[in-house]
């Protein structure tokens, strides 16, 4: 009787056992899978920053160096920014105003005053 005891006492802390394990390491996934995600969202998010202070800098060639094909942002025939899904830029006066949108998900508009 203490034989069987003790063996149903082992199938069952190896069930609770393989259980926490395969949940540990479904939540594991998901958590690297997120986190992925979420350093690919950052990272285009640095790029957009980087790509506004970069056009900051050289807001009085904006309009004639400035330009936007196949998804890309073109400064002067040079990459600027890639997976561009909508740009659209306005001059009035003495602002610039310059609407961006990357990866369908990062919509940002900046102002520049010349």
């Amino acid at each position: 009787m203490k034989n069987s005891f003790s063996l149903f006492e082992l199938i069952i802390t190896i069930f609770i056992s393989s259980f926490v394990i395969i949940n540990s390491m479904f939540f594991t996934k998901e958590l690297f899978f997120k986190q992925k995600e979420l350093l690919a969202i950052e990272i285009s998010k640095i790029d957009l920053l980087s790509t506004k202070l970069f056009l900051q800098l050289n807001k009085k060639d904006l309009i004639k160096n400035l330009s936007y094909e196949d998804s890309t942002l073109y400064f002067d025939n040079n990459i600027l920014l890639e997976d561009v899904s909508n740009f659209t830029l306005k001059s009035a006066s003495n602002i610039i105003e310059i609407e961006i949108l990357i990866k369908d998900s990062i919509k940002q508009i900046w102002k520049f005053n010349l």
